[in-house]
């Protein structure tokens, strides 16, 4: 989108591509060109806007994201240890499994306590 002078005169054209070749539009002259500038101006500067908007949501998101992570990582920790102390153990980086107790067969130690 630009001005354009012809013989003298400015006119205001409106570049677009369509189908791999560039298309000028005109859109007008002297005040009428002057009122299609400003209203490509004001669009132009209101997605500017939406663009900065949405880079700082983003940006938020991003914050929040980091805040869940976080907070996941220490529900594992704080899990894991409760498994932990409840007597499970977790064969081969597998399932969590209950270690098994002792079986005492009745047999006596040397010193006179049962096993």
């Amino acid at each position: 989108m630009g001005w354009e002078t012809r013989r003298g005169k400015l006119y205001y054209y409106e570049k677009t591509r369509e189908g791999g070749r560039v298309v000028s539009k005109y859109l007008g002259a002297g005040v009428f060109g002057q009122i299609a500038a400003g209203m490509n101006q004001e669009a132009r500067e209101e997605r500017q806007r939406q663009r900065d908007r949405l880079k700082m949501e983003c940006a938020a998101l991003d914050s929040l994201g980091d805040n869940i992570t976080a907070l996941c990582e220490g529900i594992d920790t704080l899990a894991r240890a409760t498994l932990i102390l409840a007597g499970y153990h977790r064969h081969d980086r597998g399932h969590w499994r209950k270690r098994r107790e002792a079986v005492s067969d009745g047999r006596q130690d040397t010193d006179g306590e049962s096993r």
